[in-house]
């Protein structure tokens, strides 16, 4: 008889690989969690090395299901693909499409909500490395991992962000340049689940209500001198 906990982590991984589409911006890897793990995320403050040696078990969602047939991932790569803003070491700010956050179902959920650690680099008022929030406040225990996932790639597309309440210093200091930047945002207008450019209103979950956002204007042409944007290769 499988327990709550397994039963839930079941149905976040069958959710998880139904917004896994060819053509989305969206992918993850996935993993169990090993003893040191386990460990470390019960602990009240987690200390980030523990994240990064762990990273290079993870597996492609066909190659865990092949491994551990009975069996659920614990903790998840989500990978988006979507473009963001990173600020580059001269201060320029720039669009990235390369995004990680890590996922980690402890041995207290259900009863306390995963963790999130995002790993890499981001210009966003309501995610600082390695934390991720939303409104000021964490992700309600009942939305599900495909749900936050949507919400995310649309906090990363500057279609979500909240300016009235940043994360930290760094996200005050990310909250005014935008509130300058408004013109700029979204920064990519295609959909998390088709890849496609969209011209009608985006849905997403938040705090378990479907939430539609409409496209706002696209960013000015590039030849705009005074766009604070740089491309990268």
């Amino acid at each position: 008889m499988p327990t709550p906990r397994e039963t839930r982590l079941k149905h976040e991984f069958e959710r998880m690989l139904s917004i896994r589409k060819k053509e989305g911006l969206i992918d993850f890897r996935c993993a169990d969690l090993s003893a040191k793990e386990a460990s470390a995320y019960l602990a009240s403050q987690m200390h980030f090395d523990v994240v990064k040696e762990a990273l290079p078990g993870f597996l492609t969602p066909e190659e865990f299901m092949r491994r551990f047939p009975n069996r659920a991932p614990e903790k998840y790569l989500v990978i988006f693909r979507c473009i963001g803003l990173m600020k580059t070491p001269t201060g320029d700010i720039a669009k990235t499409d390369q995004h990680l956050l890590d996922v980690v179902f402890g041995l207290d959920y259900p009863a306390r909500p995963p963790r999130f650690v995002w790993l890499t680099p981001i210009w966003h008022p309501n995610i600082v490395p390695p934390y991720l929030c939303t409104e000021g406040r964490p992700f309600a225990i009942g939305v599900t991992l495909d749900q936050i996932c949507l919400m995310v790639g649309q906090m990363i597309q500057y279609r979500n962000y909240n300016l009235n309440d940043p994360l930290g210093t760094q996200g005050k200091e990310v909250a005014d340049w935008a509130a300058q930047n408004k013109h700029l945002f979204p920064v990519d207008t295609r959909g998390l689940l088709d890849g496609k450019e969209h011209s009608r209103p985006l849905v997403a979950f938040v705090g378990g209500r479907l939430v539609e956002w409409m496209d706002e204007p696209s960013a000015p042409d590039a030849g705009r001198s005074d766009s604070p944007l740089v491309e990268i290769g």
